[in-house]
């Protein structure tokens, strides 16, 4: 997620082959402008920003979703809460709080990121102290305990952020797994993770039509049924399948490394004999 083309530039005067996994599309963290180069492998994590990357820098990707072990995330949900990842303004807190004082009688789960600031998060939380049907939950490592609770998972990532834009959507893939819906924002790469499994809402939509959406998936229970249903059979597609993503991963990868069997052998500071360094 940091300056990986600067990264893999130092990597390769030191003779090391790269592959470099691309998962956003906020150019200006990059270190640097990537460039088409034999030498180096490029991935990303979604055909969206594998587009962005061809557009602005004609740039050609493998697309590679991010790898997700079914069993780490599979339980059996309760169907009692709205469930909310990461509540970094960017990620969509002030939709998720707004909703919730909409809608008192849902309960809703917030979980915090391992990464996030707390300055981040001092407004909304208090915020969200001041809701009976809100639940501000510590990070774990493992997510059955959040899933076993949900009903719906909420991604209305970018909303009031346009310098935001999600190049994937992890937890929409956490969530299906365990036939929740997600309703998420049509931008970025959140379309591609949340396929028929969900609602998608325009980024610049009225905040009514976020809880148009809630109040549909949640209040009839034929929809709800039918969204379900789509979740469950999208987490199943064989691209996102953890043995199709490692094959296809070291499809890539090994090749990539092999060329390194062929450069000079230079000092001892080198990677000897086609060592590799993936870049994420």
């Amino acid at each position: 997620s940091g300056k990986v083309v600067a990264i893999s530039r130092a990597a390769r005067q030191c003779g090391i082959p790269v592959a470099v996994f691309l998962r956003h599309a906020h150019f200006e963290r990059l270190g640097g402008s990537p460039g088409n180069c034999e030498e180096i492998t490029y991935l990303a994590n979604s055909e969206f920003t594998a587009s962005a990357y061809r557009e602005h820098f004609g740039l050609e990707c493998t697309v590679v979703p991010p790898l997700v072990i079914p069993e780490l995330y599979k339980t059996s949900p309760d169907g009692s809460r709205v469930i909310f990842v990461n509540p970094n303004p960017v990620k969509g807190i002030d939709v998720v709080l707004w909703l919730a004082e909409q809608r008192p009688d849902i309960g809703f789960d917030i979980i915090e990121s391992w990464t996030l600031a707390p300055h981040l998060t001092e407004v909304s939380k208090a915020r969200a102290a001041a809701l009976d049907n809100v639940r501000w939950l510590p990070a774990t490592s493992d997510m059955r305990s959040i899933y076993a609770k949900g009903k719906l998972l909420l991604a209305p990532s970018g909303v009031g952020h346009p310098e935001w834009t999600e190049a994937w959507g992890r937890v929409a893939t956490e969530a299906q797994i365990n036939g929740l819906p997600v309703i998420a924002t049509r931008s970025g790469g959140l379309p591609e993770s949340v396929g028929a499994g969900g609602i998608l809402v325009d980024r610049e939509a009225p905040l009514e039509a976020w809880l148009h959406a809630l109040s549909l998936a949640w209040d009839d229970p034929g929809e709800y049924s039918r969204l379900s249903s789509a979740a469950r059979e999208h987490s199943l597609r064989p691209e996102i399948q953890p043995g199709e993503i490692v094959r296809k991963l070291m499809s890539y990868v090994t090749p990539c490394v092999r060329r390194g069997e062929t450069y000079e052998q230079g000092d001892s500071s080198q990677l000897q004999h086609g060592g590799g360094l993936l870049v994420r």
